[in-house]
């Protein structure tokens, strides 16, 4: 009888590292974008947010009016927002507290147009009204990349150079992982290319 010595052998493959941004990266694709234009007014927004506050894709399409916290400067994210349930509070810069400002009375006035009600009050919503969704904002990232040339424009890279910022500010990698929403802190030390021992 042959024995298949192979079928014990688990073989691992090195991951490719994806880079995050760097604030320099990030400003291709806003150098881009004109924001009176609502489209572009609320994607530069979407960038923004994930940029600031390293949110997933999926978590976008769930903000709400009411999460935005002016008075204080922050954006509560609700639990049936969140991937892992948890809700989280993350502080937002004057600039994109002023963008969102904007956003919203735009917001009102394309329901207006479109003689629609506010549905939830949703933040990022189609020049339609309809709630934008990930797969939505998904093909505008595409064309933005065809704009620009820049093809590391997406969520992921955004969140990542969110992390790394943090990690070069010396925040410490379990507050990071909060930050991220992650389950494990094994994911963020992944995601950051560093091992356990930090």
């Amino acid at each position: 009888m042959e024995f298949e010595f192979w079928k014990d052998i688990t073989i691992r493959v090195d991951e490719d590292i994806k880079e995050g941004l760097t604030k320099l990266e990030f400003g291709i694709p806003l150098k881009h974008l004109d924001f009176t234009n609502f489209v572009e007014l609320r994607d530069g927004c979407i960038f923004l947010l994930i940029w600031e506050t390293g949110i997933r894709l999926g978590t976008v399409s769930r903000v709400t009016e009411d999460m935005v916290d002016f008075k204080d400067k922050l954006i509560h994210y609700t639990g049936e927002s969140m991937k892992n349930r948890k809700r989280l509070s993350l502080p937002l810069s004057d600039v994109l507290l002023e963008m969102l400002r904007v956003l919203m009375r735009v917001n009102k006035t394309v329901l207006k147009h479109n003689k629609l009600e506010p549905d939830q009050h949703y933040l990022f919503i189609s020049s339609l009204g309809n709630l934008m969704d990930s797969r939505s904002f998904g093909k505008r990232v595409y064309r933005y990349k065809k704009l620009t040339g820049f093809k590391n424009i997406n969520s992921h890279p955004i969140r990542c150079g969110f992390s790394k910022r943090l990690l070069d500010k010396g925040v410490n990698i379990a507050t990071i992982s909060k930050a991220l929403n992650h389950k494990r802190i094994y994911t963020t030390t992944r995601q950051l290319h560093i091992g356990m021992k930090k």
